[in-house]
């Protein structure tokens, strides 16, 4: 029996990256896997070096500062709408995986005018425009969080999809970016939207850095090639993102749940650095507060950014995961707490004028498990049912 699956979502990596994570489990189940999203997206270079069939349908992104471009927003989605039904007639899958992003609206309203069931995934704490308009229109709605799936019918909470990482040697992979791997590597990025002030505040940070750490520093478009100075390499951007984890004794990000999932899945001690609302819809600091909360990181608000702050929570996450796994726990994480339990000590949270004062740390089991298998499994029963619905008519 042979099954075809589309997937769609695009805009950022965030909403791209997790469905090349399901791609990879769904293979055995499907015959054919195709992709619609947009040309101006970062999903069509993402997408090509896989080989996998790619269609494109006009979009427009809502603009939360100009409201004169949210008019053509009705004509460009009929448009979107059109051209994606045109596309789905000509493939005929048997089931549609949405991860959100303004492109999946009309791949997912297209679907449904045709019959086809639509399973979208949410990532991030709470529900995005893009999923906020096409839920109903769902057979089921997967979510990375639990808060994500409350309220929702035909809410799930199932995971995260996080693509494979192979882990390589730490020493050979520090040495890619030529450092000898003798002090223990940051590796610092921003994301697609908010690299500039992380990429500003690590440059300002360095001398108080480098002495204790080498840096790889992923800097987006300030920067135009790759070029290493003293501890720091600088790049615009890194393909081979494995290699780049495999080196990292700790990071400092922002806090989309892609990136942040991928991070945490790892074991990395993290510093996240969330996008503020404003900048975006406040899903970064929704995210950074339910790790926090959960024990699994150290959240510095951007608002608190300096080059002393960065330097003292990047110690206290590097040192504080540290001296947990000397514990002998591999499962640990660490956490900043200002309460006194049975398991820490009320501790002070470092300031910008005290680098040195690092935090204590904490350590609790925390398992954050791939959910691509499942969400593959999920796809294929509604792939399945949906075949035999069709041979019925």
């Amino acid at each position: 029996m042979m099954y075809k699956i589309v997937f769609t979502g695009g805009g950022t990596a965030g909403h791209v990256v997790p469905n090349i994570a399901v791609m990879q489990k769904t293979n055995k189940y499907f015959d054919k896997t195709y992709y619609i999203g947009s040309d101006s997206g970062i999903e069509k270079s993402l997408i090509k070096p896989l080989d996998i069939p790619f269609y494109s349908v006009p979009c427009v992104k809502f603009s939360r500062d100009n409201f004169l471009k949210n008019l053509k927003i009705p004509f460009s989605l009929m448009s979107g709408v059109s051209a994606a039904k045109k596309i789905l007639k000509k493939i005929k899958p048997d089931v549609v995986f949405s991860k959100g992003g303004y492109v999946a609206v009309p791949v997912v309203l297209a679907a449904k005018s045709l019959g086809i069931p639509v399973v979208c995934h949410e990532s991030d704490y709470s529900l995005g425009l893009a999923n906020k308009l096409t839920a109903k229109f769902a057979k089921a709605v997967l979510t990375s969080f639990p808060s994500a799936a409350k309220g929702l019918k035909n809410g799930i909470f199932i995971g995260p999809p996080i693509k494979e990482f192979n882990s390589k040697n730490k020493r050979l992979a520090k040495q890619k970016f030529g450092f000898s791997g003798d002090k223990p590597l940051l590796l610092a990025f921003g994301g697609s939207q908010g690299a500039s002030a992380i990429t500003a505040a690590v440059k300002k940070a360095t001398p108080l850095l480098e002495n204790d750490f080498d840096i790889l520093l992923i800097a987006g478009k300030s920067v135009k090639e790759a070029r290493k100075t003293g501890s720091v390499y600088e790049t615009p951007f890194i393909s081979d993102m494995e290699t780049a984890y495999s080196a990292a004794d700790v990071a400092l990000a922002r806090c989309g749940s892609n990136s942040a999932f991928e991070i945490l899945s790892l074991k990395i001690p993290v510093v996240f650095v969330p996008l503020k609302k404003g900048n975006s819809r406040g899903d970064q600091v929704m995210n950074a507060e339910y790790f926090l909360k959960s024990g699994n990181c150290l959240v510095l608000n951007e608002s608190d950014l300096t080059e002393k702050s960065l330097a003292a929570y990047v110690n206290s996450a590097y040192r504080g995961l540290k001296r947990s796994m000397n514990k002998g726990d591999t499962e640990v994480f660490y956490r900043e707490t200002h309460d006194t339990t049975d398991k820490t000590e009320k501790i002070e949270k470092p300031t910008a004028n005290s680098p040195e004062n690092f935090i204590d740390t904490s350590y609790i089991n925390l398992k954050i498990t791939d959910s691509s298998e499942e969400i593959a499994k999920i796809l294929y029963n509604y792939a399945k049912n949906h075949n035999v619905k069709s041979k019925k008519r």
